[in-house]
């Protein structure tokens, strides 16, 4: 009872010592910024992107794409040059650039990096009548309407798009905008806000969360509208955050004008794949024993006693099997799974298997080892019991749940408290031979 106290009492400490570092840490970061910096001509634009649209069809057009931007030497209402680039953009500069025939930007660190890339297309100015245009003051009829038409958000990992939503534990991200059709006479300030707040890595949440449930705790008119771009590095103080930006605009053509916001505020999860996690396991006998949660679409045990539940620690070797976790908290790669049981002598019943299922439900397969005491002289063994002496595996089966799971279950009135579950395969106690004390008794 010593050993089993002692081992989940760490386990509860450390989590809550993670979840302590983890409160009222936010960086906030802001690019505000004239809009500008004019991009090549739609036709260079196009071999990337549709630019009636902002459609871009893989990531390698987007690389590119930015690649283009951040070379860009196109005049706006700023002098050309690539000042901008080498000053928001430092660690895609290549450190040989000075030199006679070498290139502003790296292209291995481009491939490499994490982008966070906006396009957004302003809609056409709305056409008004003559008789229209001539009532108002000049001032309005050069001030052109900015209404959103079309935008995206895309993000890169690694060369790659990946799901809207989640990066994996990036430290520096470079965030590109690009606004497409801007009409000549427009003239504004682009502001993006990034609040980037610590959070704690899932599989430490988990770890707190079972411990403390086992332990009981203006420019000129062009010929074609023109398109802007602009950008910077965000060096993040965390791995593992959760990233807003909020997006809008100010038009500069109006005295006193209010930001215009572009989009809903755009959020994400950054936090790198985990090779561990943790979970609860519940031997079972039967599926009878299985409810299915029409909610969550999961199966989950009728009842569940305390006493019959497994610690386990989750172990996933494989890269393909953390980012299927990550995105979808499913994989058909099958895990290895190791824990303890939380009543009797924990060191003395350890649990080896393999997880693996339907989405589900999470199943494990493998043995219990149990240390059975030596036969005393002269004993019998009752009919049916095993002759093995000092440690003896013993085949387990059961589901595997998530901590949340374990803690709805054991709250629900169903679960009740009582002991329904310790019928479970791998819950009995050990065999003992004729004339001793089972153990932990």
């Amino acid at each position: 009872m010593f050993a089993k106290n002692l081992m989940f009492c760490a386990l509860w400490s450390l989590g809550m010592l993670q979840v302590g570092f983890a409160q009222n840490n936010t960086q906030t970061i802001t690019l505000s910024e004239e809009s500008c910096r004019n991009t090549p001509p739609n036709a260079a634009l196009s071999d990337y992107l549709d630019v009636k649209t902002g459609a871009i069809l893989n990531a390698g057009s987007a690389l590119n794409l930015i690649e283009l931007l951040l070379n860009s030497n196109a005049p706006g209402c700023v002098p050309p040059g690539l000042d901008y680039t080498i000053r928001n953009f430092q660690g895609l500069i290549n450190p040989a650039y000075k030199k006679p025939g070498e290139p502003l930007l790296d292209k291995k660190r481009i491939e490499k990096a994490d982008f966070i890339l906006h396009v957004l297309r302003w809609a056409d100015p709305a056409a008004q009548s003559s008789s229209q245009a001539s009532a108002q003051p000049p001032a309005l009829q050069q001030s052109p309407q900015l209404t959103v038409e079309q935008q995206r958000w895309y993000l890169i990992h690694d060369g790659q798009f990946v799901r809207p939503g989640r990066l994996f534990g990036a430290k520096t991200v470079y965030f590109v905008y690009l606004h497409l059709n801007k009409a000549g006479a427009a003239h504004y300030t682009s502001q993006y806000t990034f609040g980037i707040t610590k959070a704690i890595p899932q599989n430490q949440q988990n770890l707190s969360l079972l411990a403390s449930i086992l332990v009981g705790t203006g420019g000129e008119l062009a010929i074609e509208p023109p398109n802007i771009f602009g950008g910077q590095q965000i060096d993040m103080w965390y791995s593992t955050a959760d990233i807003t930006i909020d997006s809008s605009v100010t038009d500069l053509n109006k005295a006193g004008s209010q930001p215009i916001k572009l989009d809903q505020t755009y959020k994400l999860h950054n936090e790198p794949l985990e090779w561990w996690d943790v979970s609860a396991g519940i031997p079972i006998r039967k599926m009878s024993q299985l409810n299915f949660q029409s909610s969550s679409n999961t199966l989950t045990p009728q009842t569940v006693d305390k006493r019959s539940v497994f610690g386990l620690l989750d172990f996933y070797p494989w890269r393909k099997q953390e980012v299927d976790l990550a995105y979808e908290n499913f994989s058909w790669i099958p895990s290895f799974v190791a824990g303890l049981p939380v009543t009797g002598q924990p060191l003395h019943q350890p649990l080896f298997a393999l997880g693996w299922g339907p989405r589900v439900a999470q199943f494990y397969f493998g043995a219990i080892v149990r240390k059975q005491n030596s036969l005393p002289a002269g004993s019998t063994l009752t009919p049916g019991t095993s002759a093995c002496t000092g440690w003896c595996p013993e085949f387990a089966f059961g589901i595997n749940i998530s901590a949340k799971a374990l803690k709805s279950a054991l709250s629900s009135k169903s679960s009740g408290g009582n002991a329904n579950s310790q019928e479970g395969a791998g819950s009995k106690p050990a065999a003992q031979p004729s004339g001793t004390q089972p153990s932990g008794q």
